[in-house]
């Protein structure tokens, strides 16, 4: 397991919003060691948390994560901003 992966695993383990928080902040500043100013820092991070508890975490470790972290599962929301509410696609697309 990686270091980042570690992060995010421990990340997942949080029960109260003062671990959550906690958590968030040492990936973001580890996300900004690499390179990455604050706000992208944040925004990669809410997005890998949510990715990894989608795609390792049981629905109420997911469920928790989301909520805690006020994150989603990124690919839950491309979908959303891709296709409109009605189901509607633009003329010419299949």
């Amino acid at each position: 397991m990686t270091s980042t992966e570690v992060l995010y695993h421990r990340a997942a383990q949080a029960t109260t919003q003062q671990e959550a928080d906690a958590a968030f902040e040492v990936c973001v500043r580890k996300c900004e060691r690499l390179g990455r100013s604050t706000a992208d820092a944040t925004r990669i991070v809410r997005d890998m948390l949510g990715y990894f508890a989608a795609a390792y975490c049981d629905e109420e470790t997911s469920a928790r994560v989301y909520r805690l972290y006020h994150t989603e599962n990124p690919l839950d929301r491309y979908e959303r901003e891709r296709v409109p509410a009605d189901h509607s696609r633009p003329p010419g697309a299949s």
